[in-house]
């Protein structure tokens, strides 16, 4: 594992993730746009841009494994802090005011990965009602 390789893609998962379904040159626009160039100051080729999603996966895996540090960790906590209170008191306005404002800060990579972690909880069931109703 190539470590400034995995925190690169890290870096531009965003991108990386609204353009999923995009063609590998427009997601190549979109990387360049914002701030993703070779070494010579130009957009990623196509196989360039196959091979930084390759790292996105590899990265997210190695930081569910623990192995590499989310280079997000150190984002606002008390959206986590409402989260579980909302949790625990059953609020689902504050559940769903909270993950919008955490994907709104951290983006969809983020958002994601908390509402994966509330469903493998106790909780789930309500969670999955929620998220249901909007």
């Amino acid at each position: 594992m190539h470590l400034e390789a995995l925190e690169e893609a890290l870096d531009y998962r965003d991108v990386i993730e609204r353009g999923r379904e995009k063609s590998l040159s427009a997601l190549s626009r979109d990387l360049f746009a914002a701030g993703c160039v070779t070494s010579k100051g130009k957009p990623l080729t196509p196989g360039m841009v196959r091979r930084l999603r390759a790292r996105l996966e590899e990265a997210l895996l190695a930081i569910d494994s623990g192995d590499l540090e989310d280079n997000s960790s150190d984002w606002n906590a008390r959206l986590l802090d409402g989260i579980n209170e909302a949790v625990q008191q059953r609020n689902r306005v504050s559940l769903v005011w909270h993950l919008r404002m955490i994907r709104k800060e951290q983006g969809e990579t983020v958002a994601y990965r908390v509402v994966r972690s509330l469903m493998g909880s106790e909780h789930a069931a309500w969670v999955r009602d929620v998220l249901k109703q909007g």
